[in-house]
């Protein structure tokens, strides 16, 4: 199909994998997008304020939620489970090969 359909835009583009609601959905995002661009930045900034805020709390509660799911934070220092040696303990010294 075509761009142009007779008496309009085509409702399918098959070459480009899109419908009408994807296109006009996308055409919106650019046209908000680009408005966007022309805000200066230092406009923006109580909005980053507000924004780091609200994220700062959310990292401290799903901390706060991980930790509580957990029973804690548990025994750091000391591990309470023996490592085994795995592969290293099979290894030959390079003197026992020759």
């Amino acid at each position: 199909m075509t761009w142009l359909a007779e008496g309009g835009v085509a409702h399918d583009y098959h070459s480009a994998h899109i419908t009408t609601k994807d296109f006009i959905g996308t055409m919106i995002y650019f046209v908000i997008f680009t408005s966007l661009m022309f805000v200066k930045p230092h406009k923006l900034q109580p909005f980053f304020v507000v924004s780091f805020v609200g994220v700062s709390i959310t990292i401290l509660g799903m901390f706060i939620w991980a930790m509580a799911v957990n029973g804690g934070v548990g025994d750091v220092v000391a591990p309470t489970a023996e490592l085994s040696t795995g592969y290293a303990g099979q290894c030959r010294s390079p003197k026992s090969i020759y």
